[in-house]
């Protein structure tokens, strides 16, 4: 390992893990690639067994429960001294807001490799359900009572009593209506010279 810092925080993590007794050094395990960004969270890696085939790559998230991670080609096929690649594949809105750390392990019988500790950012879930805010709930619900009124007015109306409506709303009355369905107008006459 080149960083120190990182030599003494591994070496921190190992004791707070307390299995150091089952680490083998002759099972490789490294961290080729990290991408957190575009929706997704792609940790890629190779590992490979130096006396023995690896058997699994297990992947935690916060020492969470332990997960196969997936490889880029079947482990049945693949002997020891060949390496292989494997894949943490995460949708940054399903793990939490916030940093998240993961570690990927290789497996080997009982023993396991070296963890690779990475830390990831995950995002605020986004809802995928449509949902539509309550003011627009309402103004629609409005609107529709308004045209109901209306489809009612107008069946239960007659035009006059309709146009009587409206114009008491408008402050004017321009034709005095009757109940009886009768209009009250006086006709006038023009004189017309030509």
């Amino acid at each position: 390992m080149v960083d120190a810092l990182a030599a003494v925080n591994l070496a921190f993590h190992l004791a707070e893990m307390g299995n150091e007794d089952s680490i083998d050094p002759s099972i490789q395990n490294h961290l080729l690639n990290l991408i957190d960004s575009n929706g997704t969270i792609n940790v890629t890696g190779h590992s490979w067994g130096q006396m023995s085939s690896i058997e699994r790559v297990e992947f935690r998230i916060d020492g969470g429960e332990w997960r196969e991670t997936t490889y880029s080609t079947e482990l049945d096929e693949i002997g020891p001294l060949t390496p292989f690649s494997w894949h943490v594949i995460l949708d940054p809105s399903k793990i939490g807001k916030g940093p998240h750390v993961i570690e990927v392990r290789a497996v080997s019988g009982d023993s396991i490799s070296l963890p690779i500790i990475v830390t990831v950012h995950g995002i605020a879930e986004t809802s995928s359900d449509f949902s539509v805010p309550p003011l627009v709930i309402v103004l629609v619900a409005s609107v529709f009572a308004i045209w109901m009124a209306s489809v009612v007015l107008v069946r239960l109306r007659s035009d006059g009593e309709i146009e009587d409506i409206i114009s008491r709303l408008r402050g004017s009355r321009s034709v005095e209506f009757m109940p009886g369905g009768a209009i009250d107008a006086e006709l006038l006459e023009e004189d017309v010279q030509k």
